[in-house]
């Protein structure tokens, strides 16, 4: 999914998606938001586990979380709970350091894992697969 959209675009499928980031890097934080705020996306940033629930609590919608892998996991999988109890529709990307970590982060309800290291391309590809996965989900109750 190499197409650039420029934020705000007519034809930009991506226009409304929102993500939230939770990344406690935040140089890495920066490089995800600007690659999909190139894409049309909307993004949310947070560098802490009570950040980002804060972040998520206060948004009308969330389509799609991208997290570190070691903040995901924290707790227990106290973030990744909590996200899918605020935004019950949120899909889920984590990123981790260890291949080891993706049947544990799968099971906690998470719906994309990747290894680093992982190209800001590759994130940004996968969150927008993410965001039309969600976009051609139907709603509880909705007829197609």
């Amino acid at each position: 999914m190499s197409d650039d959209y420029s934020a705000g675009s007519e034809t930009n499928p991506f226009q409304n998606a929102k993500v939230l980031i939770v990344e406690d890097n935040p140089d890495a934080c920066a490089l995800i938001a600007g690659i999909l705020w190139l894409k049309g996306v909307e993004c949310i940033k947070a560098q802490s586990v009570e950040e980002s629930i804060d972040n998520a609590a206060e948004a009308e919608r969330i389509d799609v979380a991208v997290l570190n892998g070691r903040l995901a996991q924290e707790k227990g999988g106290f973030l990744v709970a909590r996200l899918k109890e605020l935004k019950p529709k949120i899909l889920l990307f984590v990123i981790t350091n260890d291949d080891s970590d993706r049947a544990r982060v799968m099971q906690l309800g998470c719906d994309e894992f990747s290894k680093k290291p992982i190209s800001t391309e590759s994130i940004a590809d996968k969150v927008l697969a993410l965001i039309a996965k969600g976009a051609a989900t139907p709603s509880v109750g909705s007829v197609k």
